[in-house]
């Protein structure tokens, strides 16, 4: 109550009031002053610690966040849309394990990789788990993928009870990775500070070692993964083998076919060596094929060794008669003198050809200089071009003059032509010009020639009175014209006359005035051309001759100077033309041979040189080059000759040669063997033709060989390897797991961070229960060192109440948030999103949602309509809704859990069909529990008082004591549902608490509740009490179906998925006259009643086909002894036979009749997932079986009985069967049951 310091505390509030009083005890009357007074009080109140201030802080951050969580954002329906992603769709796989990416450190299945592949496209994943589908090992599988993704992850749920076992599911050298924040149990707090001691050690090593070590089991793993995949395919391949058909050129035989080929083609159709690829077709057509075979007879093999080595072109070398005419040219050069005018020529100079060229320019330039032999005048003008200067510019101005007199001799044609002028001949040309042009002025002013005009200018009268125009005296301008332009023209070609005569006419060129038949312009002009080549020879002819034989090494200077003194005015040209004509061939002759011979002997070294080169390569085969070198070094043309045929005959055959080399090729692909036989020549492949047909021979090589290769693989050796490298694989997958999860962790966490973690868990051990008055301080002091702890631990597991008081919801920020039991949270821990990046939520719509989810609804609603509107689904957000439901409106289509692991099939069933339309697989078997059967409808003569049914209430408590006194019931655990209410459950568990024994009670976990109580929780037998009753003759009672929002749907759904072995429906009601049709209690009463009802459903496509070879092997089994049944039901699958014995089983399956092809892979599936449940197989091949003719098929069997040896499995004595063992237990617990109410009621009597 506390002590003085409180009362005074109380005393001083009280006395800021005039008339206030304080009293021991609570003031009992009302007065008209205020009274305090101080009393024990158990104040109850929601678990709400820590929340308000979560909400305050995450509003506090709203208005400066940069950005939200996306997964948030979905909530609202802000996010962007996401493209589905296909490779994230869900897919019927039995290894998943084996995923290249994706590492599970558990077994796994299809669902779980689903998660985890739309994890890493979306920002949500919703995650439906029907009742016992392993949400809390999927959580753990997930955990550990993320963990290798170095990811941080939150594991929250409503209540600690999901989260409880979740630290265990992790794999074991995870775990240390991984803080539970749970109870206050003792339990607890030792596994929470174990993995901080852990996580404290591992930080302070080197990040390094862990990166390196990540590395080599990544490799590791690929490796695993590469030969567990030809394992499997292996394995496939040797069952299919008994079934599937060869296929050959994409055509199919059956394999019995294809042996009857092979029988009847040995000796004919076996003459293919070696091994083939399967399946391909002939590699080469028939003609090919001869074509191949008749290079045998074209090709010798010494032609072949040489062809197989580098050839040498033919171009390469000279034809013979080339070699003969080079051979005999080099013969005369080297008899021949050529030293002739040697000391002419530098020793550096280019090759003969280029001299050879200059020769034949200057062949011609010699043939010029010869015509001036009878053109005296030609000299003379080269002399003037070599001179240049004036001298040239006289002989250009007399061309120019020529074509100036010609070319004005063409313009006065016309006029000419036209009036025909005649001037004055014994007047003056010049004088009669310059009259003609007085007159032209005269006449072109525009006057007239008048006779007074003509009286005082007597000349042109003189003029008009003799010459001639037309044959008339000129009158007109135009006759005036056309005289003048004669007078003109007569007057330049007696000014060429006079030229020419002193330029031309000397050097032996006729004088003008004699050219009788034709004008002087005329034939001078035919000299113009001529005249300017000359001119221009020196400089443009013979300079760069001159200037090229000096480049060639020809000393000119010294040969210029042999030309004798010319005693004419044209000395130079006349040397020149000397030293051309008469020296300059000769000695160009000379340099040209002694070139020649140099160029011959450097060719033949060239191809001696290139010959040894070719014969230091090829030498110790190709006889061709060895011949060609020795014949090219002597010079023997002969030898030449006959090497070079040879080689010729060589590159004839190489395309015969290159295309067998191809076919060759071709064939060596698919059948090495026989191409090597062919191309080595080996009997029967060294003929011109094949030794048989080449199509039947390559099926029957084909279908020989995959014969044999089939019947070489073991199918045990193959399942041990699988087996072995399953093993291998999980084992280095959590290795690399954590190898990659502390190198992640350790590039993150700082020192401070492991120190406040270690500060942490110490202060957590110091808070213990939470009781105690320094708690809150020490509260403060975990959540302060929590700031830096939280990075230094990448997984926590906490339920939401502690979320919110450990974290802070703006600095404490996660990867990977996941939520399970979402349907048990309502929207107020959607709060928690705003710490994660990405969110998995976990639930089921189909269960109850606890009480506490719900509250007065117009509040909420007027709020709503307030702060949400406009948001999708915003009434949605009440309480009453949970995180689940809002998940599914937000991140669409769920993936489901589908694989049942909990209850036997019987067991399951009800609720597979009420709630999951029949889509659960249930994986265990009826068989796997001694205890029988599965279901029991027990009916009481009961009636309901209240929301009590004591009859029903005391044969529950009866059963369970009798029940556990049964063998069969040694070890397991019981709980009690109560389907209408909880005083029902209370009732029982009264009763219990006082017929049994405290330890007993204990060790049983017995639990007597209502379903929503049971929710993640399971027990090995279950009683559910109906409760309701009704009296005979009242009709059926109300209808029972789903209910409001599906309650009575999902509490029986619950309540009926909690029994692993064995459930009893215990009910006071005829449900075929008191319960209608439709109602979920009749449902239910009628499946206890006649479990393989609805089993029947799942088995309705299966046929019970027993094959003679199963009936065969189950005879050969059976006779030895053993237990042996046959289409033996695992939850959804079948299995052909199983053999039981010693507690153990063994499955068999009998490959070769019954399964196709396309079920093969679909088999090796079922199996694979079958022993991840813990089966172990054996397969028996109908080919080895029915090839077998040892007595009871010994070899065929012997992997069967070696591993029936290995496991303990013996032959047995026939016993009961269990319809037989549950009728002998029922009985029992029956009898039992009804001495102990006897009992109870004589003592309470």
């Amino acid at each position: 109550m506390g002590d003085d310091g409180v009362t005074d505390w109380l005393k001083g509030v009280i006395g800021a009031f005039r008339d206030g009083e304080l009293v021991e005890g609570e003031p009992e009357s009302v007065e008209d002053f205020p009274r305090i007074g101080r009393a024990p009080v158990l104040f109850l109140r929601k678990r709400q610690a820590g929340r308000i201030q979560f909400i305050e802080e995450i509003l506090a951050d709203l208005p400066t966040a940069s950005e939200l969580p996306s997964s948030l954002l979905n909530i609202v329906g802000y996010a962007p849309e996401i493209e589905p992603n296909e490779s994230a769709s869900e897919s019927d796989t039995a290894y998943a394990n084996e995923d290249e990416n994706i590492l599970l450190s558990k077994p796994a299945n299809a669902a779980q990789l689903a998660i985890l592949k739309k994890l890493a496209h979306q920002n949500g994943v919703l995650v439906q788990g029907p009742p016992g589908t392993g949400k809390t090992h999927t959580i753990a599988n997930l955990i550990g993928s993320l963990l290798a993704e170095g990811k941080s992850v939150l594991v929250t749920s409503h209540t600690t009870k999901a989260l409880r076992v979740l630290h265990e599911q992790v794999a074991e050298p995870l775990r240390s990775l991984c803080v539970s924040v749970l109870d206050s149990d003792v339990t607890s707090r030792k596994e929470r500070e174990m993995a901080v001691r852990e996580l404290a050690v591992r930080l302070g090593e080197s990040r390094q070692s862990f990166v390196q070590q990540a590395d080599l089991l990544a490799v590791k793993r690929r490796l695993i993964l590469s030969e567990l995949r030809t394992a499997r395919s292996d394995l496939a391949m040797a069952i299919n083998g008994e079934y599937r058909s060869l296929i050959l050129d994409g055509k199919e035989i059956d394999p019995s076919k294809a042996a009857r080929e092979i029988a009847e083609g040995e000796g004919v159709h076996d003459w293919i060596p070696g091994s083939v690829d399967t399946g391909k077709p002939l590699p080469l057509s028939e003609s090919e094929l001869n074509a191949l075979y008749a290079s045998n007879q074209q090709l010798a093999c010494a032609d072949e060794i040489e062809l197989s080595r580098p050839l040498p072109r033919l171009d390469e070398f000279w034809t013979p008669e080339e070699f003969l005419r080079r051979t005999k040219e080099f013969s005369e050069l080297v008899a021949s003198d050529f030293a002739y005018r040697n000391e002419l020529w530098r020793k550096e100079h280019a090759g003969h050809g280029d001299l050879e060229s200059l020769l034949e320019h200057i062949s011609r330039a010699v043939e010029y200089l010869g015509q001036s032999e009878n053109e005296i005048w030609r000299l003379a003008v080269i002399q003037s071009g070599m001179e240049g200067g004036q001298a040239a510019e006289i002989w250009q101005i007399l061309c120019r003059e020529v074509e100036s007199v010609r070319e004005q001799a063409n313009k006065a044609a016309e006029p000419i032509f036209r009036y025909g002028p005649q001037l004055i001949d014994d007047w003056a040309l010049e004088e009669q010009r310059d009259v003609l042009q007085e007159i032209i002025r005269h006449l072109n002013q525009g006057r007239t020639l008048t006779f007074i005009t003509l009286l005082t200018k007597s000349k042109w009268k003189k003029l008009i009175e003799l010459s001639r125009v037309d044959g008339g005296k000129p009158v007109r301008l135009e006759h005036f014209q056309a005289l003048l332009s004669l007078a003109e023209l007569e007057l330049a070609r007696e000014k060429l006359v006079g030229w020419w005569a002193r330029q031309m006419m000397p050097h032996g060129v006729p004088d003008l005035k004699q050219i009788s038949n034709l004008q002087p312009e005329e034939f001078a002009f035919q000299f113009a051309p001529k005249i300017r080549t000359a001119l221009a020879w020196h400089t443009h002819a013979w300079i760069p001759l001159e200037s090229d034989l000096i480049g060639q090494g020809l000393n000119w200077m010294m040969l210029a100077d042999d030309a004798p003194p010319a005693q004419t005015s044209h000395h130079r040209a006349e040397r020149l033309r000397f030293v051309v004509r008469e020296k300059l061939p000769d000695v160009i002759a000379a340099e040209v041979h002694r070139r020649r011979l140099e160029y011959l002997k450097a060719s033949f070294a060239k191809l001696e040189a290139e010959l040894q080169l070719m014969d230091g390569v090829v030498s110790s085969v190709s006889v061709v080059v060895r011949n060609l070198k020795h014949a090219v070094e002597a010079k023997i043309v002969d030898d030449y000759c006959d090497a070079f045929l040879r080689l010729e005959q060589l590159h004839q055959l190489l395309p015969i040669y290159q295309e067998k080399m191809i076919w060759l090729k071709r064939l060596r692909v698919t059948a090495p063997d026989w191409a090597d036989a062919v191309e080595r020549r080996l009997p029967p492949h060294d003929g011109a033709t094949m030794p048989g047909q080449p199509l039947p021979a390559w099926r029957w090589r084909q279908f020989a060989q995959e014969l044999d290769r089939r019947a070489t693989l073991s199918v045990p050796e193959i399942q041990i390897r699988i087996e072995r490298l399953g093993n291998e694989l999980r084992d280095v997958t959590i290795g690399l797991i954590e190898q990659r999860a502390w190198a992640a962790l350790l590039g993150k966490v700082s020192d401070p961070q492991r120190q406040a973690l270690l500060g942490w868990a110490a202060t957590m051990k110091r808070i213990g229960a939470g009781t105690g008055r320094t708690v809150p301080a020490l509260m403060q002091q975990a959540r302060h060192e929590m700031e830096q702890a939280c990075g230094a631990v990448p997984v926590w597991i906490m339920p939401f109440s502690q979320v919110t008081k450990s974290f802070h919801p703006v600095r404490d920020r996660f990867d990977v948030l996941i939520v399970d039991e979402a349907s048990q949270e309502d929207v107020l821990g959607l709060m928690l999103f705003y710490m994660a990046n990405k969110v998995i939520v976990v639930g089921d719509d189909e269960q109850v949602t606890p009480l506490n989810v719900g509250g007065e609804q117009q509040p909420i609603t007027d709020l709503i309509g307030q702060w949400l509107d406009g948001l999708p689904s915003a009434l949605l957000f009440d309480l009453k809704t949970s995180i689940y439901e809002r998940a599914q409106i937000a991140f669409g289509s769920a993936v489901r859990l589908k694989e049942h692991f909990r209850c036997v099939p019987e067991i399951i069933q009800f609720s597979n069909h009420l709630s999951y339309e029949d889509k659960i697989k249930p994986l265990r078997e009826s068989a796997s529990t001694p205890i029988k059967p599965a279901l029991v409808a027990h009916r009481v003569n009961g009636s309901k008082i209240g929301k009590k049914n004591i009859v029903e209430a005391e044969t529950i408590a009866s059963l369970i004591v009798a029940a556990v006194e049964q063998p069969e019931y040694a070890g397991k655990t019981f709980g009690v549902i109560s389907l209408v209410g909880d005083e029902q459950a209370d009732e029982v568990d009264k009763m219990l608490r006082t017929r049994l024994d405290p330890i007993i009670y204990e060790n049983r976990r017995i639990l007597c509740g209502n379903p929503a109580q049971f929710q993640g929780d399971e027990r090995d037998v279950i009683f559910l009490s109906m409760v309701d009753s009704k009296d005979e003759g009242d009709g059926p009672m109300g209808l029972r179906k789903d209910g409001p929002d599906g309650m009575w749907k999902k509490r029986y759904n619950v309540a009926t998925s909690r029994a692993k072995d064995q459930l009893w429906v215990i009910y006071s009601l005829d449900h075929q006259t008191q319960l209608k049709p439709l109602d979920v209690r009749r449902q239910l009463i009628a499946h206890a009643l006649n479990p393989n009802a609805l089993m029947q459903l799942l088995a309705d496509g299966v046929k019970n086909t027993e094959s003679p070879f199963e009936a065969e092997v189950y005879r050969l089994l059976a006779g030895q002894g053993f237990r042996v049944f046959t289409q033996w039901q695992v939850g959804a699958y079948r299995i052909d036979m199983v053999i039981e014995g010693g507690g153990k089983r063994l499955a068999i399956e009998c490959d070769g009749e019954r399964w196709h092809y396309d079920k093969v892979e679909e088999d090796l599936a079922r199996q694979a997932l079958l022993e991840r449940l813990g089966w172990r197989f054996v397969r028996i091949r109908g080919s080895v079986f029915y090839r077998d003719k040892s007595q009871n098929r010994e070899v065929a069997m012997r992997p069967v009985f070696e591993r029936l040896q290995q496991m303990g499995i013996l032959p047995e004595v026939a016993v009961l069967p269990d319809v037989a063992i549950a009728t002998v237990q029922l009985e029992s617990i029956k009898r039992r049951a009804a001495t102990l109410v006897a009992t109870w009621k004589e003592v309470s009597t």
